[in-house]
């Protein structure tokens, strides 16, 4: 994981217009680093966990907009799709003049997880 920030941070100096979606999260440490180490980047963390087994986010001080955990059980979630796609649509309404870059983590999606990701 770390390494594959570090890649993607050469690439982008701005985070500023990005979402990432935290596919399968686990305890988000993927989301954790995503938000500590590439200022200004969004993150939707997504797992079957129960938010209270995540306390980090709101002690570390990343709240809406800038973080948000959607608890989901991705393969039975009908609703999932729509509702990423409206958590992308928020961060886009926020500043108008902007649009908003999303991209996928799907690090612990292996067989039928991973087509769903695809969807």
């Amino acid at each position: 994981n770390i390494k594959i920030n570090g890649v993607i941070d050469q690439r982008c100096r701005s985070w500023k217009d990005w979402h990432i979606i935290d596919l399968c999260c686990g305890n988000s440490l993927t989301a954790a680093l995503a938000l500590h180490l590439l200022s200004g980047v969004n993150v939707t963390a997504v797992d079957m966990v129960d938010q209270k087994n995540l306390p980090h986010f709101e002690a570390a001080g990343f709240i809406r907009p800038r973080f948000e955990y959607v608890q989901s059980d991705i393969m039975n979630d009908k609703d999932l799709v729509d509702t990423l796609r409206r958590r992308t649509s928020e961060l886009t309404s926020c500043d108008a003049n902007t649009s908003v870059t999303t991209v996928v983590f799907g690090m612990h999606c292996c067989g039928d997880l991973s087509l769903r990701a695809i969807e």
